[in-house]
């Protein structure tokens, strides 16, 4: 597979036209991303590409290109979560997600949360608890818990537990345990990607 950073949007105005099927991935600020989607395309650099100086604010948009010429786009949504983000950043974070999830050609939404972070909480913090709702009500999301290679493999199996738990009454949500570090999960992932540009999105997720 190849893959290609193609453009960014700081705006809702300046989200490119859609052109074909997407993956969308969202997470917290310090969760992982980059590591996960660099993983995901086999290039180290992929996502820093998109984190110039002003770009980390934005929806950043990577082509990838399967043997055989199926294509995606990889969309990276702006990290949210920061206490430091002031009210008029978390609005134009809202109303840039919000244009961007009415776009119809979006096959897949893969949510990260840092697998540590589930030990800890008696169940999905609200402000993610929120967003995973919201992601539910419009097509299959993966819950993907990064940096699973800092655990234990006893607390992984008891964060995927309590995860697992957490979403039980989310039919369209399906939970895994990742990690860019040891690929975890790595593989799956990128047949979940073949599947949506196939736009035949189904379960790949399984023992890795």
């Amino acid at each position: 597979m190849d893959a290609q950073y193609i453009t960014s949007a700081a705006l809702a105005e300046q989200l490119p036209a859609s052109k074909g099927p997407e993956v969308a991935f969202f997470g917290r600020s310090n969760v992982g991303k980059s590591t996960l989607l660099n993983a995901i395309a086999r290039h180290k650099n992929l996502a820093r590409t998109s984190n110039m100086p002003g770009r980390t604010r934005m929806a950043n948009f990577f082509n990838v290109r399967f043997p055989g010429g199926h294509e995606v786009t990889m969309v990276d949504l702006p990290g949210y979560g920061f206490a430091q983000a002031g009210a008029a950043t978390r609005k134009n974070w809202e109303n840039l997600v919000a244009a961007y999830l009415e776009r119809t050609n979006i096959k897949l939404f893969i949510m990260l949360l840092d697998s540590r972070r589930t030990l800890d909480d008696e169940g999905l913090d609200p402000v993610d608890g929120n967003l995973l709702n919201n992601l539910a009500r419009r097509g299959p999301v993966l819950l993907a818990l990064t940096k699973s290679d800092k655990l234990s493999q006893r607390d992984s199996k008891r964060a995927l537990e309590k995860t697992v738990l957490a979403v039980r009454g989310l039919p369209t949500v399906e939970v895994a345990l990742v990690s860019g570090e040891k690929q975890t999960g790595i593989k799956e992932i990128r047949g979940m990607l073949l599947a949506a540009a196939r736009s035949n999105v189904k379960s790949e997720i399984g023992p890795d």
